[in-house]
């Protein structure tokens, strides 16, 4: 598997969006099972809204510089509620 599709990310188109963006979490998660949520982005003016897969808001932040609307269909984005980020990865 690792072998199949290690070069995946050379095909992708660039920009990137961030490995890691800052956010501002919309919920109290000290209390939260788990610490990392799978989470799509919902553009709102400047703005980002992070939502979980059931459509809940998590967390928040400005958009990224070159922010592309189309990084949701090329990447995995999980909020780390503890470190305040939201780290992405290539959707394979």
């Amino acid at each position: 598997m690792e072998q199949s599709f290690s070069n995946v990310e050379r095909y992708l188109p660039t920009p990137k969006p961030p490995n890691q963006i800052n956010v501002y979490p919309l919920k109290d998660f000290s209390k939260a099972p788990s610490k990392n949520w799978r989470v799509v982005p919902v553009e709102i003016e400047d703005d980002i809204q992070w939502f979980d897969l059931a459509g809940f808001p998590l967390a928040i932040c400005q958009k990224p510089e070159k922010w592309q609307s189309d990084f949701l269909n090329t990447y995995d984005f999980i909020l780390d509620a503890e470190n305040r980020f939201v780290s992405s990865k290539i959707y394979v």
